[in-house]
């Protein structure tokens, strides 16, 4: 009988605490910033956790997700378009690729984007003052670019190594051995 993979660990715990602090931390300093895309975010993951649909990128197209939204709201507010409609269509193509066709080329499609944001928005986070409202958006949108990235890789990683196992019980299955059935080697 397999053992769970999903039982905690020191190591998980460790990283599960890392995170919370330093989400705490972020959303203390950042405060509203976070509040548009947290909600994108958690509606998102909610609905692919309670319904039979759940993509293999999840967690990076729900966070893309989440900035997406934030994006059209301050635009619509603001009447910034010209200035964040390219990242708005980039990412919405990115998102539609990684749910229609999921793999290596539409993760790097997406990690391109974030890759390429992240460094103009760093650029231009390392001069905004700090405390001002530019400098805590901006830090906002490299946290969440960072968390597409992480979570591209990691995500991946776990696609890959499912289509791995599903590819080993389809040949089992033509085989006509049963994944739950030992095989003496010989």
């Amino acid at each position: 009988m397999a053992t769970s993979t999903n039982q905690p660990t020191p190591a998980k715990t460790a990283v599960g605490l890392t995170g919370a602090a330093g989400g705490a931390v972020l959303g203390m300093y950042c405060g509203a910033n976070l509040i548009v895309p947290a909600i994108g975010i958690a509606v998102l993951l909610a609905v692919f956790n309670k319904s039979s649909f759940k993509p293999a990128f999840r967690g990076a197209i729900s966070v893309t997700a989440g900035h997406v939204l934030w994006f059209v709201l301050a635009a619509a507010m603001l009447n910034i378009w010209g200035d964040v409609l390219l990242d708005i269509i980039l990412l919405v193509a990115a998102i539609i690729w990684l749910l229609v066709r999921p793999g290596l080329l539409a993760a790097i499609f997406l990690g391109l984007i974030e890759g390429v944001s992240l460094i103009v928005n760093f650029n231009s986070l390392v001069s905004a003052p700090i405390g001002s409202a530019a400098n805590k958006a901006l830090i906002v949108h490299c946290a969440l670019r960072i968390g597409v990235l992480v979570l591209l890789v990691y995500e991946y990683r776990r696609f890959q190594k499912s289509k791995g196992e599903a590819t080993s019980s389809e040949a089992d299955a033509l085989n006509g051995l049963s994944p739950e059935v030992d095989v003496p080697s010989l």
